[in-house]
């Protein structure tokens, strides 16, 4: 999934594998990431690792997986909002506005 800006502006990217995921977070500086944990190639614990070595001031993290443990897993790694697969897209949105607002908090989506 990919949300879309106001018209005009220029839309997010979505990465699909593990350099170009780190590329794009490290280069772009984004305000917030949508990580699925089980993406291909690296999974998002790997990521959310690599990640947070390569990058000074990393973004807020909101977690997506199937995992029974998420809600838990969310606080380790001190993510800023989790959900379960299928996302509700309303919770996810407000989820994004309660981060990139400068709000967050552990909080499921």
């Amino acid at each position: 999934m990919q949300l879309r800006p106001p018209l005009g502006e220029t839309p997010s990217p979505v990465a699909r594998a593990r350099r170009q995921a780190l590329d794009f977070a490290t280069k772009l500086a984004p305000s917030v990431i949508l990580l699925d944990l089980t993406m291909p190639v690296m999974d998002g614990w790997e990521f959310i690792h690599a990640y947070r070595q390569s990058s000074r001031s990393p973004a807020p993290m909101l977690l997506v997986s199937a995992i029974d443990n998420l809600p838990v897993r969310a606080k380790e790694i001190g993510a800023a909002g989790y959900g379960s697969k299928p996302l509700d897209l309303k919770a996810l949105l407000a989820d994004v506005k309660r981060v990139t607002a400068g709000t967050a908090s552990a909080a499921p989506l």
